[in-house]
């Protein structure tokens, strides 16, 4: 009996260590899961200003004729231009080093942000040549690229809206 529980409790520990290891883990996972899921959610709520829905929507509802030299004579634009654009490069800083998904991004500002990419192209482009700054919003348009990229993707797959795609979509059962 004796040599049995000899040979019985080193194996009930060896597997109650691997059956902790294991437990540990699989909670060292999960916790790092939720807390960067919680960092996303902070970090997008931190975006969600209303400066920067101002400076969105002034930049959504700009003209696309305007001239570069016109966009500069308005100071009032010039700011709301600035503080948009730093904003989306914090945001293409984020993707690219993979701290935010880019399918978070694209289901919450995907369409506008190339739509305002596209009126403030000519106006960077020219910002560029005069101030000799070929890096002036280089991650607005990285992150442009690549939501253009992914939307292109996507188009043979009949893109349609989030109400459209996800018609079906129901909650979790608690």
């Amino acid at each position: 009996m004796e040599i049995l529980a000899d040979l019985v409790l080193p194996l009930i520990e060896t597997v109650a260590i691997v059956f902790g290891v294991l437990f540990a883990a699989v909670q060292l996972r999960q916790f790092r899961m939720t807390r960067h899921h919680e960092a996303i959610s902070e970090l997008v709520r931190s975006f969600q200003t209303p400066e920067f829905i101002h400076a969105m929507a002034t930049v959504y509802r700009m003209d696309a004729d305007l001239r570069p030299r016109d966009v500069l004579a308005n100071a009032e634009l010039t700011g709301q231009i600035h503080l948009f654009g730093q904003t989306v490069e914090t945001i293409g800083v984020l993707v690219h080093r993979r701290h935010v998904p880019l399918d978070i991004v694209d289901d919450i500002y995907g369409d506008v942000l190339i739509l305002c990419w596209q009126k403030l192209k000519p106006h960077v482009d020219s910002n560029r040549r005069v101030e000799n700054n070929p890096a002036a919003f280089e991650w607005f348009e990285w992150l442009t690229d690549r939501l253009t990229e992914r939307h292109a993707r996507e188009t043979g797959k009949d893109r349609k809206p989030a109400f459209l795609q996800n018609k079906d979509w129901k909650p979790e059962a608690r």
